[in-house]
Protein backbone atom coordinates (compact mmCIF):
# COMPACT_ATOMS: atom_id res chain seq x y z
CA UNK A 1 0.00 0.00 0.00
CA UNK A 2 2.79 2.41 1.03
CA UNK A 3 5.00 1.70 -2.04
CA UNK A 4 2.83 2.72 -4.41
CA UNK A 5 -0.22 -0.47 -4.34
CA UNK A 6 -3.15 1.88 -4.04
CA UNK A 7 -5.75 3.72 -6.00
CA UNK A 8 -3.82 6.70 -6.80
CA UNK A 9 -0.74 4.54 -7.40
CA UNK A 10 1.08 7.25 -5.05
CA UNK A 11 3.91 6.15 -3.16
CA UNK A 12 2.99 7.13 0.69
CA UNK A 13 5.73 8.19 3.09
CA UNK A 14 6.83 6.14 5.91
CA UNK A 15 5.04 7.19 9.38
CA UNK A 16 6.44 6.34 12.92
CA UNK A 17 5.52 4.41 15.22
CA UNK A 18 4.43 1.06 13.23
CA UNK A 19 2.18 -0.84 15.41
CA UNK A 20 2.02 -4.47 15.62
CA UNK A 21 -1.28 -5.79 16.81
CA UNK A 22 -1.25 -8.92 18.53
CA UNK A 23 -4.41 -11.55 19.91
CA UNK A 24 -3.90 -14.18 22.52
CA UNK A 25 -4.93 -17.40 21.91
CA UNK A 26 -6.23 -20.16 24.04
CA UNK A 27 -3.62 -20.60 26.90
CA UNK A 28 -2.21 -17.73 26.35
CA UNK A 29 0.14 -18.40 23.72
CA UNK A 30 0.48 -14.69 21.34
CA UNK A 31 -0.44 -15.52 17.56
CA UNK A 32 1.37 -13.41 15.45
CA UNK A 33 0.69 -15.30 12.40
CA UNK A 34 -3.82 -15.04 12.52
CA UNK A 35 -4.05 -12.71 14.87
CA UNK A 36 -1.01 -10.49 14.34
CA UNK A 37 -1.68 -6.83 12.37
CA UNK A 38 0.49 -4.25 11.53
CA UNK A 39 -1.51 -0.48 11.40
CA UNK A 40 1.41 2.13 9.25
CA UNK A 41 -0.46 5.89 10.01
CA UNK A 42 -1.08 8.01 7.59
CA UNK A 43 0.54 11.17 7.05
CA UNK A 44 -1.62 14.30 7.35
CA UNK A 45 -2.40 15.04 3.39
CA UNK A 46 -4.13 11.36 3.44
CA UNK A 47 -6.10 11.59 6.35
CA UNK A 48 -8.90 13.02 5.00
CA UNK A 49 -9.24 10.45 1.86
CA UNK A 50 -6.84 7.74 1.71
CA UNK A 51 -6.22 6.41 -1.35
CA UNK A 52 -7.83 3.04 -1.73
CA UNK A 53 -5.92 -0.30 -1.50
CA UNK A 54 -5.68 -2.16 -4.12
CA UNK A 55 -4.78 -5.50 -2.46
CA UNK A 56 -7.76 -6.97 -0.77
CA UNK A 57 -5.94 -8.03 1.97
CA UNK A 58 -5.12 -4.54 3.15
CA UNK A 59 -7.83 -2.03 4.20
CA UNK A 60 -7.58 1.53 5.54
CA UNK A 61 -9.24 1.21 9.49
CA UNK A 62 -9.73 4.36 11.75
CA UNK A 63 -8.79 2.88 15.31
CA UNK A 64 -11.11 4.38 18.13
CA UNK A 65 -9.63 6.33 20.56
CA UNK A 66 -7.90 4.09 23.02
CA UNK A 67 -6.39 4.86 26.81
CA UNK A 68 -3.03 2.59 27.34
CA UNK A 69 -0.32 1.60 29.25
CA UNK A 70 2.92 1.68 28.08
CA UNK A 71 6.45 1.19 28.88
CA UNK A 72 9.76 0.88 26.51
CA UNK A 73 11.05 -2.49 26.02
CA UNK A 74 14.14 -3.09 23.33
CA UNK A 75 14.53 -6.35 21.16
CA UNK A 76 11.21 -6.20 19.00
CA UNK A 77 12.68 -8.13 16.34
CA UNK A 78 14.46 -10.92 18.34
CA UNK A 79 12.26 -11.11 21.11
CA UNK A 80 10.45 -15.01 21.57
CA UNK A 81 6.81 -15.31 22.48
CA UNK A 82 7.31 -15.89 26.00
CA UNK A 83 9.06 -12.17 26.45
CA UNK A 84 5.67 -10.41 24.59
CA UNK A 85 3.75 -12.54 26.92
CA UNK A 86 5.93 -11.45 29.94
CA UNK A 87 6.00 -7.77 28.49
CA UNK A 88 1.96 -7.87 28.15
CA UNK A 89 1.24 -9.42 31.55
CA UNK A 90 3.13 -6.60 33.11
CA UNK A 91 1.20 -4.19 31.55
CA UNK A 92 -2.16 -5.95 32.23
CA UNK A 93 -1.39 -6.26 35.73
CA UNK A 94 -0.57 -2.59 35.92
CA UNK A 95 -3.63 -1.44 34.56
CA UNK A 96 -5.44 -3.55 36.44
CA UNK A 97 -3.96 -2.29 39.81
CA UNK A 98 -4.93 1.17 38.38
CA UNK A 99 -8.38 0.32 38.12
CA UNK A 100 -8.74 0.39 34.25
CA UNK A 101 -12.74 0.50 33.04
CA UNK A 102 -11.79 -2.17 30.56
CA UNK A 103 -8.62 -3.89 30.03
CA UNK A 104 -8.66 -6.42 26.90
CA UNK A 105 -7.04 -9.39 28.62
CA UNK A 106 -6.47 -10.91 25.39
CA UNK A 107 -4.73 -8.34 22.95
CA UNK A 108 -1.11 -6.61 23.23
CA UNK A 109 0.09 -3.53 21.19
CA UNK A 110 3.58 -2.50 20.46
CA UNK A 111 4.87 0.49 18.85
CA UNK A 112 7.95 0.00 17.21
CA UNK A 113 10.17 3.12 15.94
CA UNK A 114 12.74 1.34 14.06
Amino acid sequence: YITGDNESEERIAMTVPVLHRYTMSAGDDINTEKGGRLYFYLPMKHQESPPAPTDKAVFVEELPAMTVVSRTFGGLRSMEEEDYEEQFARLHNVAVERGGERVEEDVGWVASYT
